[in-house]
């Protein structure tokens, strides 16, 4: 797992979900609340955050912590807010925006179950 793995490379993961009752403001509320003051100060504000970019509200939540001087990486969705000469890329919002090639992938697992069909 992704926890696991910060573990072993010495970094400490938050690692959060929602259970499939998506709510953008919620999402938006949620990373603003990361920058605000906590009992253990500064100590307790993330290193770095990496997110999905499903709205324009999460986004200028987004942007938010990125002017606090959080480092915030996208993470899938939320491209097309991301890119472009206007792009929160292109503003230095994100330092960086990593997604996954879905067509890519469809095709490889099309030929993974073809694979598996002959030997059927």
């Amino acid at each position: 797992s992704a926890v696991q793995a910060g573990k072993d490379s010495g970094v400490k993961l938050e690692f959060g979900l929602y259970d499939g009752s998506f709510d953008d403001a919620r999402m938006a509320r949620d990373i603003r609340n990361l920058i605000k003051a906590s009992p253990g100060g500064e100590r307790n504000r993330p290193s770095a955050l990496v997110t999905t970019i499903p709205s324009v509200a999460v986004m200028e939540a987004v942007e938010e912590i990125a002017n606090a001087g959080i480092p915030v990486f996208g993470f899938n969705s939320g491209y097309e807010l991301a890119s472009g000469p206007d792009g929160m890329i292109a503003r230095g919002t994100l330092r960086g925006f990593f997604t996954m090639d879905e067509r890519r992938g469809g095709r490889e697992a099309a030929r993974i179950m073809w694979d598996m069909m002959e030997e059927v």
